[in-house]
C-alpha cells in the first residue's frame, strides 16, 4: 500500500491510498485506492469523508459493485480536553 496526504490549505486536507494485490488474492470488496477529505471547521472540530469501499481502476473491474461518492462515509470529530 502506498499513502500520501497533502494540506491543500489551513483547513482542508486531502488524502489517497493505493493498493496492490498477488495475483488472484484480491477480492470482489478489496480497492484498488481509497481516498478522504478533512475540513478543519475549528482548532477542535472536524468533519471528514472517506471512501473505503471497493474502488476499482478502470482496467480493474472486479466482479463487485461500482462505487460511488454516496458509498462513503462523513464523521464529525470533536477533540476533548482532559
Amino acid at each position: 500500500m502506498l499513502t500520501c496526504g497533502v494540506r491543500l490549505t489551513e483547513r482542508l486536507s486531502l488524502g489517497l491510498s493505493a493498493h496492490a494485490y498477488a495475483a488472484g488474492v484480491q477480492q470482489p470488496w478489496d480497492p484498488d485506492y481509497t481516498y478522504s477529505a478533512t475540513w478543519k471547521v475549528t482548532e477542535r472540530l472536524r468533519v471528514s469523508y472517506a471512501n473505503h469501499a471497493a474502488n476499482r481502476f478502470p482496467w480493474n473491474r472486479g466482479d463487485g459493485h461500482a462505487t460511488r461518492l454516496r458509498d462513503g462515509t462523513l464523521s464529525l470529530t470533536y477533540d476533548l480536553s482532559f
